[in-house]
């Protein structure tokens, strides 16, 4: 179908001048066609374009009319004086169908150019997503179209686009540490869980884990803005370099501390610390660092709080040392790893 073939129809169909055949032809195109799909649905928002005729007549009218309006401009206007083209009635007829006639083009003309800007300007392309999934015992480190460096940790899962084009947003599950390439046109979004973390170019850790409710985010270097993914940005808080700020499911961003920022960025070098931490957040740590699975028979030890700083070294060392810490019994039987309450 040729463009200006393509464009009447979209008008028909905008105006409700659509046969039952055109329509079946408008809905088969935009099961096949996403940006027809989308200009659509921005026409019927944007713009108001209503016909109190039929299109095709229109459309004959605006051909025939100009073209009756240029034999009329080679034969009768010639040698006429300008005067005389308003003087005689014939003339003023001439004139009036012409208006009609550009009025009419004037509309269409509006529609092409709504065609066109809607679907070169303001339909932007989608981005391809990836999906990248850290195997335990992994490490990964990514490389972004926009120069942007990314390190996850095992057990982590990131979507991100191939390419950037309007937005710079990747989406998080677990642990990362970004270096983001400066953009001040293009803000870098992380949306980690119920959290959003907007930057324009820095370095900063991000701890969004399942057994946590809370994202935790640490900054190296810049400054980011941390808020909820349900709330309005002017409620973000902003952490500085050496900072520190988590955000709970249903709260606000804490107020950020000064902290050790290596301390939190040690777990790139297989080491890390908890502070005040649940003893299930520990073992999925463990669970993601070496692929050991755990089985636990007593729950009220998940609950139990510790601080420890762990290396990855070997499992037995790490274990006995849990099992001080919990006043538990610790054996491993395959990839299992029992924990008993003693009796």
């Amino acid at each position: 179908m040729e463009e200006k073939d393509r464009l009447k129809l979209v008008v028909r169909y905008l105006s409700g001048e659509c046969d039952d055949e055109e329509k079946k032809t408008i809905y088969q195109s935009i099961q096949t066609d996403r940006q027809l799909c989308q200009l659509l649905k921005a026409l019927q928002v944007k713009e108001n374009i209503v016909f109190t005729e039929d299109i095709d007549i229109a459309w004959q009218r605006v051909k025939n009319g100009m073209e009756k309006v240029s034999a009329e401009k080679r034969f009768r206007f010639a040698g006429l004086a300008f005067g005389e083209l308003f003087s005689r009635p014939w003339r003023a007829v001439t004139v009036r169908r012409t208006l009609q006639f550009a009025s009419i083009f004037l509309v269409l003309s509006v529609a092409a150019w709504s065609f066109k800007f809607f679907r070169h300007h303001l339909i932007a392309p989608q981005p391809d997503y990836q999906v990248i999934t850290v195997e335990n015992g992994q490490r990964t480190h990514l490389n972004l179209s926009d120069g942007t460096h990314i390190v996850l940790d095992a057990g982590s899962t990131l979507r991100y686009p191939q390419r950037f084009y309007n937005l710079r947003e990747v989406f998080l599950q677990g642990e990362a540490y970004f270096e983001v390439a400066h953009n001040q046109h293009k803000p870098f979004c992380v949306h980690a869980n119920h959290a959003t973390i907007r930057v324009l170019g820095t370095r900063f850790n991000v701890r969004a884990w399942k057994e946590n409710p809370a994202v935790a985010v640490t900054v190296a270097e810049g400054r980011v803005a941390l808020s909820s993914s349900n709330e309005a940005a002017q409620k973000a808080v902003v952490i500085p370099k050496g900072y520190f700020s988590s955000l709970t499911e249903e709260g606000t961003p804490t107020t950020p501390v000064a902290v050790d920022v290596e301390s939190h960025l040690r777990w790139r070098y297989n080491e890390i610390r908890f502070k005040d931490a649940s003893v299930e957040e520990v073992m999925a740590q463990l669970q993601r660092w070496y692929d050991y699975q755990f089985d636990v028979d007593d729950r009220s030890v998940l609950k139990q709080r510790m601080t420890v700083h762990i290396q990855m070294t070997n499992i037995d060392d790490v274990l006995e040392l849990i099992s001080i810490l919990t006043d538990t019994k610790i054996t491993k039987d395959g990839k299992t790893i029992k924990i008993r309450a003693k009796k």
